[in-house]
């Protein structure tokens, strides 16, 4: 498999109560929010989550998966006792999907005009798209040869050679925010002068719906010190049951 480019980019779905009830089990005292006694709740926030509610390590890793989160909607409007119903096979989009819907908020049920407590639920899906047409980095693309200048001091008289494949972090200017190493060169001095050297650099903004959003991208940076390039090597990027996995694995 040769090395191709990923970008991120996030399409979260996160369906309103109103259109994606979910049967929750529960003590026959407290209703759900869809009896017909009830007059239903009512959003008062929005309950669309962002790009920024994927978990960042989940993105890099390529955490993907629905989480059913059951909750009660209190008389006051705020919501409680959430809890993974159904889990998406990853700790962190699981965490994650709760600590969304805490921060839900509505006109609460009411039963003969009176505010009443209910129970409900709601799924999150958390999707990546994978694109291999991402933008590029300063006009090069994903195998980066970084110049002379750019070596450590002493790299180029010892010839040092190798390939590092980083993870890039860019806010929505294009700026890298962060960098880190997926896998490293036999070179110590290349493997941390890789991380000075993509920081120097800029992209070129990723755009969703038109907008310019926060991306995750992964690059190859080979050190050369003839300026040849380096012949092409399978590049296996981290995966949710991988090394580095932090928390319990996805299934478990």
């Amino acid at each position: 498999m040769t090395f191709a480019r990923w970008i991120v980019a996030l399409l979260i779905l996160s369906a309103p109560p109103a259109a994606a009830a979910v049967p929750v089990s529960g003590t026959a005292a407290l209703s759900t929010c869809n009896d017909r006694s009830l007059t239903r709740p009512i959003a008062r926030t929005s309950h669309a989550a962002t790009f920024e509610d994927y978990p960042l390590l989940s993105r890099v890793l390529g955490e993907q998966g629905n989480t059913i989160v059951s909750y009660v909607i209190q008389p006051d409007g705020t919501v409680n006792e959430v809890k993974v119903q159904s889990s998406s096979g990853s700790l962190r989009l699981d965490d994650a999907s709760v600590g969304f819907v805490s921060r839900y908020l509505f006109t609460p049920a009411t039963r003969a005009g009176a505010p009443v407590a209910c129970r409900y639920a709601t799924q999150m899906t958390w999707q990546l798209s994978v694109s291999n047409e991402g933008p590029e980095i300063g006009g090069l693309s994903a195998t980066l040869q970084p110049t002379p200048s750019d070596y450590p001091p002493g790299a180029l008289e010892r010839h040092e050679t190798g390939r590092v494949i980083a993870t890039i972090f860019s806010d929505e200017s294009g700026t890298i925010a962060s960098a880190f190493v997926v896998r490293q060169s036999a070179y110590a001095d290349l493997n941390d002068a890789t991380l000075t050297y993509l920081k120097k650099r800029k992209l070129k903004p990723l755009e969703l719906d038109g907008r310019p959003v926060k991306s995750v991208m992964a690059v190859e940076v080979d050190w050369s010190p003839d300026g040849k390039p380096l012949p092409k090597s399978e590049v296996v990027l981290p995966t949710p049951d991988g090394e580095g996995q932090e928390g319990r694995k996805p299934g478990n």
